[in-house]
């Protein structure tokens, strides 16, 4: 067992009707959330000066850090945050993460880029969520919601997840933890109505799969061979680094969508699952090299 990230909350949730946006929720937001002043923009949990004096000190104290943080405001803080910590000392290698931020802005993603700053997003909260939330926002500011593709072209390392497991179905939970759904909702940007809004953020199945797997090792550090290594340890075959999935059907091919909805055996088309021990063939981005610990 090892420590990970320390984790901050910053903002509430795009779900509440409380991340801190750029522009007010508007009134349009009362009917799905009960919002009635025609300022408001949502809610910090600290003030920026908090916020900015707990991530320059856990920088200088040499934590790995994250933050909650799903408006695009909220993301504006703590890069604000994140910046000061840099000009104490460089912050680029340690992997500093936003945990959601789902409404990208080509400046947010620039900054984010030059900080070496990560995001670990959930997909499927676009998928359960996109088709209520449009009601309340408007479809010009839902068109880059959870938008991968614009963290994509500046080279911000991506990880996907669902986020919190409420209930016990893979497809119907209240965030579905089914990972070919998830991956399926960022190739297809199809809501759970087979909505599409802002299909210019659509990814392709590599991304997808990449965003699942080896990203999601490189925000914890663990991308590399010797730190993976550890599972010969836990009783796996000899030279295996982890199990992995082996999809048969190629992770190019076209029409990545079942077109039956999710169901329990939910699957990109003609990616069928099969258990691997051998080493995964799925490149990552560009990355730097780790920070020595």
């Amino acid at each position: 067992m090892r420590i990970g990230p320390l984790k901050i909350g910053v903002d509430g949730g795009a779900l509440y009707g409380t991340a801190y946006l750029r522009e007010p929720w508007g009134l349009q937001s009362k009917a799905l959330y009960g919002i009635t002043d025609p300022a408001y923009r949502g809610a910090l949990q600290n003030t920026p000066e908090q916020i900015r004096n707990v991530i320059r000190t856990g920088h200088r104290l040499g934590w790995q850090m994250s933050s909650h943080v799903t408006g695009d405001a909220g993301v504006d803080v703590v890069l604000d945050a994140v910046e000061a910590a840099n000009a104490d000392s460089p912050i680029k290698d340690r992997r500093y993460t936003l945990i959601h931020a789902y409404f990208p802005h080509e400046d947010a993603v620039r900054r984010a880029a030059a900080l070496g700053v990560c995001v670990d997003t959930q997909p499927a909260w676009y998928y359960k969520d996109a088709d209520a939330i449009v009601t309340a926002l408007g479809e010009a500011r839902m068109k880059s919601f959870i938008g991968l593709a614009d963290w994509l072209r500046r080279g911000v390392i991506v990880s996907l997840n669902t986020d919190h497991m409420n209930g016990l179905d893979p497809d119907h939970a209240l965030n579905p933890f089914n990972p070919f759904l998830t991956m399926a909702t960022a190739v297809t940007r199809k809501t759970e109505s087979g909505q599409v809004i802002g299909p210019e953020e659509r990814i392709s199945r590599e991304d997808a799969l990449r965003m699942m797997t080896i990203n999601a090792a490189y925000l914890g550090f663990d991308e590399k061979t010797e730190r993976l290594d550890r599972s010969r340890k836990a009783g796996r075959s000899r030279g295996a680094l982890a199990r992995f999935p082996r999809l048969s059907g190629g992770r190019d091919q076209k029409h990545p969508c079942r077109g039956d909805g999710p169901g329990r055996q939910s699957r990109l088309r003609g990616w069928r699952l099969k258990m691997s021990t051998s080493r995964s063939s799925i490149k990552p981005q560009t990355l730097p090299p780790p920070r020595q610990t």
